[in-house]
């Protein structure tokens, strides 16, 4: 039976994350459940969370005592490991389901589950991996992912697109129909390139999660039909694919606009949080106007029991025109960019605005926002 002395916070650390693909689930009790695996012939601990779209494998040092395998329920131990303070914890596999956990200064049993239960995790045979920097894909799923829908009648826009367009490039993309983010960045060469891969939001968020608490210099990412993996140093996360075809985005967005003009980010954000104060009466909406005369921008709200703002910002810009927007779609496509100067272009009519950093050219590592306009 199991035995093993490992360091508490490290565990802990660990069966945090593996509580984002653990599941609450009255029918598949098991499925809450974190699996721990000791190998004898290893210094290391094994566990495995699923909720049967998504596995969480990780591994951790340990010193194991007697080998086996547990199921132990991942909301209770958690919650244990969290409220004490020793800095070493024993874990001892008992009689009947047990699992005694002991410290120097606390004794606790709690009841698990049976091991063999544990539903088997498929692996992807693929070898054509994608290795990317980890910095810069965090950049690219904090600019892209919230973008995507949150409606479940849409499954495929409810993912965030990756492929990779050439041999050294991954494209990052996602939809809700009424705006839409793109962003490309480099990676190692491959083999073959890789098409719609439509990954699940919760998978893109747990990816992002495990960045921030392990934070390894690369990622890799396997894919194959309908399963993809990212491994990022000891934890790899493997998730099913949104069936379906993405939408032929790059048909929606303008070769050229009408309306082109560029602003300092800052004074624009500042401006449009101002306007979305006035614009809560009408849906967020607010009103750019563009005068190539006296090269302002002026950003127009009104709301009937608050009052109307109007506010202008210098622009270098070629044209004039006006187009109606959601406060809140621009304000988050702004704060996506790091840029000084952001280049801002539409036309009239039903096209989307797009915005771009400040002297992005036509090269493979670009990063675009387009906002659908508003009729009203």
């Amino acid at each position: 039976m199991l035995k093993i002395e490992v360091n508490r916070q490290s565990l802990l650390s660990i069966l945090q994350l593996e509580s984002r693909g653990a599941h609450q689930n009255a029918e598949l009790p098991i499925l809450s459940s974190v699996l721990i695996v000791a190998d004898k012939d290893s210094s290391a601990l094994n566990l495995t969370s699923t909720n049967l779209n998504q596995a969480i494998l990780s591994k951790l040092s340990a010193k194991i005592i007697s080998p086996g395998s547990i199921a132990v329920p991942a909301r209770i131990t958690t919650e244990f490991l969290s409220s004490i303070s020793d800095e070493t914890v024993t874990l001892e596999e008992g009689k009947n389901l047990r699992l005694k956990l002991s410290t120097k200064n606390h004794q606790s049993t709690i009841y698990i589950l049976n091991p063999e239960d544990f539903p088997a995790i498929p692996p992807i045979s693929s070898e054509d991996k994608i290795e990317v920097l980890t910095t810069d894909l965090k950049e690219a799923i904090g600019n892209v992912s919230f973008t995507s829908s949150k409606d479940d009648t849409r499954p495929v826009l409810g993912g965030t697109l990756l492929y990779t367009p050439t041999e050294d490039t991954l494209c990052l993309v996602a939809t809700d129909s009424y705006r839409l983010a793109e962003q490309t960045i480099n990676i190692k060469p491959v083999k073959n390139l890789l098409e719609n891969l439509i990954v699940p939001s919760q998978t893109i968020q747990d990816v992002q999660k495990v960045i921030q608490s392990q934070n390894p210099e690369t990622i890799q990412i396997y894919a194959e039909d309908d399963q993809i993996s990212f491994t990022l140093g000891n934890i790899t996360i493997i998730s099913r694919l949104i069936s379906g075809d993405y939408p032929a985005y790059r048909n929606l967005i303008p070769v050229s606009s009408d309306i082109n003009f560029s602003v300092d980010k800052e004074e624009l954000l500042q401006t449009v949080k101002v306007a979305a104060l006035f614009a809560r009466e009408s849906a967020g909406t607010i009103s750019l106007q563009v005068d190539k005369e006296d090269q302002l921008l002026t950003i127009n709200s009104v709301a009937n029991q608050v009052g109307e703002n109007h506010s202008q910002i210098a622009v270098s810009t070629d044209a004039t025109g006006s187009i109606n927007l959601n406060s809140r779609y621009l304000l988050e496509s702004l704060n996506s960019f790091d840029s000084d100067v952001l280049d801002i272009r539409f036309s009239q009519g039903i096209t989307p605005l797009v915005i771009s950093p400040n002297g992005q050219k036509d090269s493979s590592i670009s990063h675009i926002h387009l906002i659908m306009p508003l009729n009203t």
